[in-house]
């Protein structure tokens, strides 16, 4: 059996088209948690981002206090 180009360029193509089916419905149906709170940037100093760090919550259990910028270069 003969592979001509055609059929080679036909199969690149139809990978090519199923591989971006599967990137966009990936990403469509991908879940992003929802947002906890926000929090005011002119009042952290009297909130519990007054402290920021590592802070030691039990045995071997932290959480880790942190601020972060959006678009922020």
């Amino acid at each position: 059996m003969r592979v001509t180009p055609r059929i080679v360029i036909a199969l690149l193509l139809c990978g090519i088209v199923a591989s971006a089916t599967i990137a966009s419905l990936a990403v469509q149906y991908a879940r992003t948690p929802l947002p906890a709170g926000r929090v005011d940037p002119m009042r952290l100093n009297n909130s519990e981002f007054r402290l920021l760090g590592l802070i030691a919550t039990g045995d071997k259990q932290y959480i880790l206090r942190m601020i972060a910028k959006e678009w922020f270069f």
